[in-house]
């Protein structure tokens, strides 16, 4: 909420960027464990 407010992004795409970057964050921890 507080990081959308200081964006200037909604709620919503706040969640959606947030998603989005721990699937990719998680993607990255696993590639590199193999």
């Amino acid at each position: 909420q507080e990081a959308a407010d200081v964006l200037g992004i909604s709620r919503a795409t706040a969640a959606r960027h947030w998603a989005y970057s721990r699937a990719w964050l998680f993607s990255q921890i696993k590639s590199d464990k193999e």
